[in-house]
């Protein structure tokens, strides 16, 4: 019969796996190959004998599930890491892994399988106690893994192989085969990437939690070493290992006390460490007590930049985002949840993306550099820290106001401005950030930063030298936040150029005008001595006008060196390597009119 049936399945151009073994040969080999025993777990009787399939579950249960559970589940939790690769959460792959990747279905068939074999329960709902998971939340996985799966359908139909990559060609289509429209704010592809994004995180949240609920069950003896050593703070809470965990009745005690949440939020700052499982499941539970009861206002705006003010705010910062509080307190940023830029440039999701932002610019805090004017110097005597944090995080939602123009820009500001009390300068200061948030980079990357021009429209945008320190910080991290690599030796130091020829702008209006002279007085100081004074005023006449202020004394001094050894040779190519801004650069000497660069290029 099963060879009979897998003939036709084969006939149909199905893959199909089979095998026939005894009841002993299926113990025998689940215990000696973990995923075959894992394959046990999820075996459903189709057709046969079921008084059979009765002994043979019995079996399993009795001699494979039930054994060896602690190290069974070790193994999944290393299995899962090797998956991941790199630790970075689920919206750091702009081209998921829809099956193996963080949020994938593997995380939610790891949790399944933890439930099997340490509750001995086939499904979620299965399980007693709404300690370890409600009906409510049972409901949203659900959810989230019919999205997943009507996801992974239609990738398969689209590229007629079995393939889980989103990769970035074919979101588009995937995008409108799920029947996804343009929106306001987003192109179709953004707005399913988003969903994604949101499902996957559910998906990984939810399985984290079930998992390491699995993995903490039934260990008296490491519970006994544990209450030993751990530290009580008061309020039910205390420092258990590495984590932050509550003692009390949690289910009940945080709709009682609706401060726990805040306590416990607090306490992770103190102590700079992190809750456990069970304790992060209840503040992403208990969410919405923080701003419904405790904060309105300026006390949102103290909370808030309490936070912004420490040295590590990003870490408190991602745990609020990863529980959903920081939604709660600050409705702006839940703008950039998930939100996606389907682009080549960006590599992240948009609050993935302020929050790499804030830990970069608080890394500089941390960092070796001596350098007066390098971003260290700038940002350790930098006033406006909280501020230029807090703008990262309206980064997204600024960007979005911004489509409606100046007023819109304005009215976002305002209605910030007016919520959470901000005081005048730091309004000004806030709407300047995200007014001209990009326009840095556009300078240095895409214009002659040696024009005058350039650095005195780039002045007036900047007025004061603390606005250009805070564009130059923000400028900085958002390059290093955007994607791996994107930030180079070359980019850092067109950076450092146009905030030094600013500065000095800013500083000596008349110094752009005296630019040709300097450099003029520095050539003829190089080639003292070398060669007459007639020759070099020769070359200068021959250049265009903006020579001499575009180009610096020893690149002139270099230009006269190489004509005068040119003489009957087709053309001379120097070359030099700069060290600190990690380019090559190639200079070609050669007559006019005879294309020696095509021919040197081919």
């Amino acid at each position: 019969f099963i060879q009979d049936v897998l003939s036709v399945l084969w006939g149909f151009g199905m893959e199909i796996g089979h095998s026939s073994r005894t009841i002993k040969d299926c113990i025998k080999l689940a215990n000696e190959d973990l995923t075959i025993k894992t394959s046990m777990i999820e075996t459903r009787f189709l057709m046969g004998d079921q008084t059979l399939y009765g002994r043979f579950t019995n079996s399993i249960n009795k001699n494979v599930l039930q054994k060896g559970v602690k190290k069974f589940l070790n193994s999944k939790l290393k299995e899962k890491y090797t998956r991941y690769g790199d630790n970075e959460g689920v919206v750091c792959h702009p081209e998921p892994d829809i099956k193996n990747g963080p949020g994938g279905l593997r995380d939610y068939h790891n949790a399944l399988w933890a439930t099997a074999v340490r509750f001995g329960v086939n499904s979620f709902r299965e399980i007693e106690g709404a300690q370890v998971i409600s009906p409510q939340e049972i409901e949203s996985l659900y959810n989230s893994i019919d999205f997943t799966l009507r996801v992974r359908n239609e990738l398969h139909y689209l590229t007629e192989k079995k393939t889980d990559v989103l990769s970035r060609e074919i979101q588009k289509d995937l995008a409108a085969n799920l029947g996804y429209l343009a929106s306001f704010d987003g192109q179709p592809v953004e707005d399913f990437m988003r969903d994604y994004y949101l499902h996957a995180t559910n998906i990984y949240n939810f399985s984290e939690n079930l998992f390491e609920h699995c993995l903490q069950a039934k260990q008296p003896f490491m519970q006994v070493l544990t209450d030993l050593t751990k530290k009580s703070l008061g309020d039910g809470f205390c420092i258990s290992g590495s984590a932050l965990v509550y003692e009390g009745d949690q289910k009940n005690d945080f709709k009682k006390d609706k401060s726990l949440v805040l306590k416990a939020l607090g306490l992770c700052r103190k102590y700079s460490i992190l809750p456990d499982y069970q304790l992060r499941r209840q503040l992403r539970l208990h969410k919405k007590l923080v701003i419904a009861e405790h904060m309105k206002g300026e006390e949102v705006r103290n909370f808030l930049y309490s936070i912004l003010g420490d040295g590590d705010s990003h870490k408190t910062l991602r745990l609020m985002h990863e529980t959903e509080i920081l939604e709660q307190v600050l409705p702006e940023f839940g703008l950039a949840h998930c939100k996606v830029n389907h682009d080549f440039y960006h590599h992240f999701t948009a609050d993935e993306h302020s929050l790499r932002i804030i830990r970069f610019l608080e890394e500089l805090e941390a960092s070796t550099l001596t350098n007066p004017t390098d971003l260290v110097f700038l940002y350790e005597e930098f006033s406006h820290k909280k501020t230029i944090k807090f703008a990262a995080l309206l980064q997204s939602a600024g960007t979005l106001s911004d489509m409606d123009g100046e007023s819109g820009l304005k009215g976002f500001i305002n209605f910030i401005s007016e919520r959470l009390y901000l005081q005048t300068e730091e309004k000004e200061f806030l709407e300047f950030l995200i007014k001209n948030i990009y326009e840095m980079i556009e300078t240095a990357l895409y214009q002659d930063i040696h024009q005058p021009t350039v650095i005195q429209k780039f002045a007036k945008t900047v007025v004061t030298d603390e606005r250009l320190a805070a564009l130059y910080l923000f400028s900085f991290a958002e390059l290093r936040a955007v994607a791996p690599g994107t930030l180079t030796a070359w980019k850092k130091l067109l950076l450092s150029e146009l905030y030094e020829r600013t500065l000095k702008y800013l500083h000596d209006p008349e110094s752009l005008d005296k630019y040709p002279q300097v450099t003029r007085a520095g050539v003829f100081k190089a080639l003292h001595g070398e060669l007459p004074v007639a020759d070099i005023e020769s070359h200068l006449r021959l250049m265009p006008e903006d020579y001499l202020m575009t180009a610096y004394s020893e690149e002139v001094a270099l230009h006269i060196r190489l004509i005068r050894s040119l003489k009957d040779k087709p053309f001379i190519l120097h070359h030099e390597f700069n060290e600190e801004g990690k380019f090559h650069n190639l200079t070609l000497s050669c007559v006019s009119g005879q294309e020696s660069f095509k021919k040197l290029v081919g």
